[in-house]
């Protein structure tokens, strides 16, 4: 006993000195943005592949090393009881998980998916700057994409381009869509500009389109109009006609890049797309699309079987015998966690879009965005077990930390709550 005191009275004295440290605090600080910056570069470039995946696992151990060591030294472990769905959730994929499809290395990658979300909540925290958070995630994005480029550079230089890339990365899909998220980041920091000198974040937009394209990912091309309709919005709502002015100028600019001989490929996918959905041009069949439909139907159907919570982690490839996932994160969590782990799961995001609305925290509306982004997602993609799903959810949870109340329509209007000059 008298050891364990001892040992007590150490770490606290240990403590107190690094807390009177400003310079071991500042060295602490930095440590925090540096670690968070390298572990979110290895999302996409080594998270998807098969041999060296294991580096992104050693850099997060060190961003949570380094956030545990800042947050217990200098800040505190503070978070509200709202903050605690997501373990709701993952606890509830357990469940169906231990009864129907006994998956439990997918749910142990939620279970850790969770954990990084917290590393995350805490790092945004501990850095105290949003603006800063968010360009950290800009800057590492265009790590990433620098390296797509540089892996490319044959491809994209000379743009002769006749098949879809990014596959040594990931499926081309999955780079489509963190090239979308990129977009969306940067070019809401250039748009809502706090100091003109940010509007020089377009240039990184204009790389993540560009590396986006190449992909030929349709699910890009949906995410990347979706987010930037609505930043637009955001930022020209009071002004109509110069807000029809700039939309008018994205749509003709959307069609001048489409119809490039080196986004060939991209065209023929959207007409396809089109065309098999909708009847609209004269194109041929995309049996991907028609897969995809009746992939998504199947998996409402399953889950009408077994609403309450699911088959568990990989349910819908299990008991459809399809022996893949549904395609739509909707159908997808669904299926696999039944009512009570989509409501969950969508909690996640539909909590701060509502407390969004209520406090003055800085740039909280970007959660409007982010929000939109993965609704839009969720038609078109599974995105519940992914990376970049848990760094949004908590760069979300940091940005309305600070709200108090839910929105209420008569107490506050988004022209009242998100005034940027212009």
């Amino acid at each position: 006993m008298r050891l364990i005191n001892k040992l007590n009275l150490l770490i606290g004295f240990l403590v107190d000195e690094l807390r009177d440290n400003l310079k071991i605090k500042k060295i602490a600080y930095y440590l925090v943005a540096i670690t968070m910056f390298l572990y979110t570069v290895s999302i996409p470039a080594f998270s998807g592949r098969a041999k060296i995946y294991i580096i992104s696992y050693v850099l997060m151990a060190l961003f949570a090393a380094a956030t545990l060591f800042y947050v217990f030294v200098y800040d505190k472990f503070s978070f509200q009881k709202r903050h605690l769905i997501s373990v709701l959730f993952a606890l509830e994929a357990f469940i169906g998980t231990a009864i129907y499809s006994h998956d439990f290395r997918r749910w142990l990658s939620i279970f850790l998916m969770v954990i990084t979300l917290f590393v995350y909540y805490f790092a945004f925290s501990a850095i105290n700057n949003s603006r800063f958070s968010l360009k950290i995630i800009i800057f590492s994005f265009a790590v990433f994409a620098l390296y797509f480029v540089i892996v490319y550079r044959n491809q994209i230089l000379h743009l002769q381009i006749s098949n879809r890339i990014g596959d040594y990365f990931d499926n081309p899909n999955a780079v489509g869509s963190y090239f979308s998220l990129a977009f969306s980041t940067s070019t809401y920091v250039a748009v809502m500009f706090e100091k003109k000198r940010e509007l020089l974040y377009l240039i990184p937009s204009a790389i993540f389109v560009l590396c986006g394209i190449f992909t030929g990912s349709r699910t890009f091309i949906v995410l990347i109009v979706a987010s930037l309709s609505v930043i637009v919005f955001i930022r020209f709502r009071t002004k109509k006609w110069l807000l029809l002015i700039v939309y008018a100028l994205l749509v003709g600019l959307f069609f001048i890049l489409i119809n490039l001989p080196a986004f060939a490929t991209l065209k023929m996918r959207v007409d396809q797309m089109l065309y098999t959905l909708f009847g609209i041009g004269n194109s041929k069949i995309d049996h991907s699309s028609i897969h995809r439909v009746l992939w998504q139907r199947y998996g409402y159907y399953l889950a009408s079987h077994n609403l309450i919570f699911g088959y568990g982690c990989e349910g819908f490839s299990i008991y459809s015998g399809i022996g893949t996932y549904s395609h739509s994160n909707f159908s997808e969590v669904l299926c696999n966690f039944g009512i009570i782990g989509f409501s969950l799961f969508y909690a996640c995001y539909l909590v701060p879009f509502l407390y969004c609305f209520g406090g003055k925290q800085k740039d909280r509306f970007a959660v409007i965005v982010f929000v939109i982004y993965f609704l839009f997602k969720g038609f078109i993609g599974v995105s519940y077990y992914y990376k970049e799903s848990y760094l949004i959810i908590a760069l979300c949870m940091y940005l309305t930390k600070d709200s108090n109340y839910v929105f209420k329509p008569h107490s506050v209007s988004l022209n009242e709550c998100c005034e940027v000059s212009i």
